[in-house]
């Protein structure tokens, strides 16, 4: 069975390069979105890339970080992916890596074939979602002085809205659930997203990161809420390693090799060529070779990795 991997990129392209690399299999399609904002974006030149996978470049929308418009992208992603069935859509950033090879990954999904991977938070603040957050829109600019008026504003409103008793979601019906921006569905989850993204759209479009609600809020309304893979471990859920402990998320280097390669997690996030190239390059050589020692444990400090990462192939059931 095909896998689909719906990519969102906007920046970080050494790493994009690694990441198309590392799924560049004839069991995989992979479709890209590239943020509107990047200039000099010359889609050409990636489809030589790619010996065994098929590369499709959708059209590109610009997004604006914790907006709606993330999710515009995400649909374009998931629309164009699903006019050619796949037992898995996977919703990845262009700063997220495989940490295990493309057997290991097909393998895991063949034995989870009707489960949903989706990460699920224990908890969430009242008004990311219940109250209109007009002002996000402004969060990441480089007019820093703007940032700090709309952080402010936003606040404010928020403020006057909670004391008018403002709640979009009063007349929503179902639960309401948040978690990762990142996540594994299979064909007909997926074909359930877009079709049920207008009426989210309708009370969800003003939230902060509705991304986050998205996948979750969904499925959890509907049938596939018992083909849920874990809803009590929000990385495990989703197959993926993310630190938000050390971060937001944290940026992996290559102090954390161990704890990468050891984990039972499909993929990781966060990587950033700014940051740490070599812990991108000593992945890409792992998974293509094998070797555990291309970054040496007596020269580099490693950490070890946490319970929940150790100790996810416990969760792993066919």
């Amino acid at each position: 069975m095909k896998h689909a991997y719906l990519i969102m990129a906007h920046d970080n392209f050494n790493v994009l390069k690694v990441l198309l690399k590392l799924l560049d299999d004839d069991r995989n399609d992979i479709y890209l979105h590239v943020d509107k904002s990047v200039e000099d974006w010359d889609e050409a030149g990636w489809y030589s890339l790619l010996d065994k996978a098929h590369l499709h470049i959708v059209d590109r929308v610009k997004v604006n970080w914790a907006t709606y418009s993330h999710l515009y992208a995400v649909k374009s992603l998931l629309s164009e992916a699903t006019k050619t069935y796949h037992s898995h859509y996977h919703v990845i950033s262009g700063a997220d890596l495989p940490i295990k090879n493309q057997n290991q990954i097909h393998n895991f999904f063949s034995a989870n074939k009707k489960k949903e991977f989706v990460g699920f938070a224990p908890s969430f603040r009242d008004h990311t979602a219940f109250q209109k957050n007009y002002l996000i829109r402004y969060y990441r600019n480089s007019n820093k002085r703007l940032i700090y008026l709309a952080k402010k504003g936003n606040g404010a409103l928020l403020k006057i809205q909670k004391k008018l008793g403002v709640n979009v979601l009063k007349n929503f019906n179902g639960e309401i659930k948040k978690g990762h921006d990142w996540f594994s569905v299979t064909h007909d989850a997926a074909l359930l997203l877009i079709q049920e993204e207008p009426k989210f759209k309708k009370y969800f479009y003003w939230a902060f990161c509705p991304s986050e609600f998205f996948a979750q809020t969904i499925l959890f309304n509907s049938k596939y809420k018992d083909s849920i893979f874990d809803i009590d471990n929000e990385d495990i859920g989703a197959q993926r390693c993310i630190d938000w402990k050390r971060g937001a998320p944290y940026v992996f280097k290559k102090i954390d090799f161990d704890l990468l390669t050891q984990s039972n997690m499909m993929f990781a996030r966060k990587f950033m060529e700014s940051e740490d190239m070599e812990i991108v390059n000593a992945l890409h050589h792992h998974l293509e070779t094998g070797d555990l020692n291309i970054i040496k444990s007596d020269k580099v400090k490693t950490r070890v990795a946490s319970p929940d990462q150790l100790n996810a192939s416990e969760a792993i059931q066919p």
